[in-house]
């Protein structure tokens, strides 16, 4: 019971909590007798390191109190789990994912990304791309059933069948209205203006400057693959598409 009660701590305990071991003294710790140390002193039976039969004094067991350091998950993981074993493994799986990669935030309306502490700026046409990306990874998985994308890129589009559909321009049009929220007129002209697709040359040209701002800011080399558009060359056409986990995409 003491390592779940020290489990549950660790996953909600608070900044000013703190956990404590009750240490007693070998003949007394287990002694039926005994269970706290009384005001006036009794002899009561029990047995010796040596485990003969011996009378002890309860003036003679000493207890101390011993602060455990634990690491606080609490506020760091968003649990979401019902059980122990539900939120053991949701903690797991947050930490597997933050050793490797921080979270991906899009702020659409005010129009940048943030990765990790670092915050990039990004226009409107090119926010919407990579957002559509980023979505097309959250809620079109083929494989939801995984916990981690890995190196999966099922997910990724084709300019020709995808980015340049009329399906794409309605799906983007949403974030394009988040953008724009006090300018619903904007909105219009963007559909009307591209009402047949977006052309192959505009969605490379975007998709470039993308790679080039993301990769301007970004200091980590190692990052950089992961958050930038990458491109998976393949027959009858290269797919498109970003490799962060989805599980650390978050839309604002």
């Amino acid at each position: 019971m003491s390592f779940y009660l020290g489990a549950a701590l660790q996953l909600f305990g608070r900044p000013q909590d703190k956990l404590y071991h009750v240490l007693v003294t070998p003949e007394f710790e287990l002694n039926p007798s005994f269970f706290y140390k009384p005001k006036k002193n009794r002899i009561i039976q029990g047995r010796g390191i040596d485990g003969k039969p011996k009378q002890l004094n309860t003036k003679n067991a000493n207890i101390e109190l011993a602060e455990l350091p634990f690491i606080r998950l609490s506020g760091k993981i968003s649990f979401q789990g019902k059980d122990f074993r539900e939120l053991v493994l949701e903690g797991q799986r947050t930490i597997d994912l933050a050793m490797v990669q921080p979270e991906l935030v899009v702020n659409l309306l005010e129009r940048y990304i943030r990765i990790g502490d670092t915050i990039i700026e990004m226009l409107p046409i090119q926010l919407m791309f990579y957002t559509a990306f980023l979505r097309r990874k959250l809620f079109n998985c083929q494989h939801p059933d995984r916990d981690y994308c890995k190196h999966c890129t099922d997910c990724f589009m084709t300019i020709k069948n995808d980015l340049m559909s009329k399906q794409f321009i309605d799906e983007i049009a949403d974030d394009h209205r988040s953008i724009y929220k006090n300018s619903p007129m904007r909105t219009n002209d963007f559909l009307e203006k591209w009402k047949d697709g977006i052309t192959g040359e505009v969605i490379r040209q975007n998709i470039s400057k993308i790679k080039k701002t993301i990769h301007e800011q970004i200091e980590d080399d190692t990052l950089k693959p992961i958050y930038t558009v990458s491109c998976v060359k393949q027959y009858p056409g290269s797919k498109y598409g970003v490799r962060v986990e989805k599980g650390k995409i978050r839309i604002v």
